[in-house]
């Protein structure tokens, strides 16, 4: 986790609810528990490649994913 240092496990999509470790902010993912905050950086969640690619499927009405 980067704000406490503490080792966690990554998010995990079968056993972890999304709702509960992120949320958005526009084109930003946030990580909002300590599994979320370091899956965010570990994955590099928000590269700016990724950002754009969100951004661009927004024009479309593909994002937010629902």
């Amino acid at each position: 986790d980067p704000l406490t240092g503490e080792m966690v496990e990554l998010f995990h999509p079968r056993s972890d609810e999304w709702d509960r470790h992120f949320r958005w902010e526009e084109f930003t993912l946030i990580g909002v528990s300590a599994i979320g905050r370091a899956t965010v950086v570990t994955l590099d969640m928000n590269a700016t490649r990724r950002l754009k690619i969100r951004e661009a499927e927004g024009m479309f009405d593909l994002f937010p994913p629902h």
